[in-house]
């Protein structure tokens, strides 16, 4: 019989390819277009940023250890500098989109790693206000 700790722990080990095909093959990142060529170091960077097993670990940690943290809770900081520059720098009306564009890369990301949206959002933090709450699919 394995223990809850080793079953755990084979979750979080789990790893998906991602890439910004990924993005622009999903219905609903296609909306943020605009995004994508207005600032693509930036969008390269968050595609770099999740495709790291690192940074994926950190966030099946996240969703299966900490059932109510939304994954990019403990990631914020993490964030590539490119990235976190522009989204606490830029005025919240002009980085909305591309606070959206993160959390659909996010959602994209957790159902290649086999989670599903809960449909509730939780307080993550400065510079995310709210985040998506994940669950395993079942």
């Amino acid at each position: 019989m394995i223990s809850l700790a080793a079953a755990t722990k084979k979750k979080i080990d789990r790893r998906a390819a991602f890439s910004l095909e990924d993005i622009n093959g999903d219905p609903q990142a296609r909306r943020y277009r605009d995004v994508i060529d207005a600032r693509p170091k930036e969008v390269a960077a968050l595609v770099e940023f999740l495709a790291d097993p690192d940074t994926q670990g950190r966030m099946l940690e996240a969703a299966l250890l900490y059932e109510r943290t939304p994954p990019l809770a403990p990631l914020r900081q993490l964030l590539p500098e490119r990235l976190r520059t522009y989204l606490v720098v830029t005025p919240a009306a002009k980085s909305l989109r591309m606070h959206q564009l993160i959390g659909v890369a996010v959602r994209i990301l957790m159902a290649k790693l086999g989670f599903v949206t809960t449909g509730r959002k939780g307080i993550v933090g400065p510079p995310f206000k709210r985040a998506e709450l994940y669950v395993e699919r079942p």
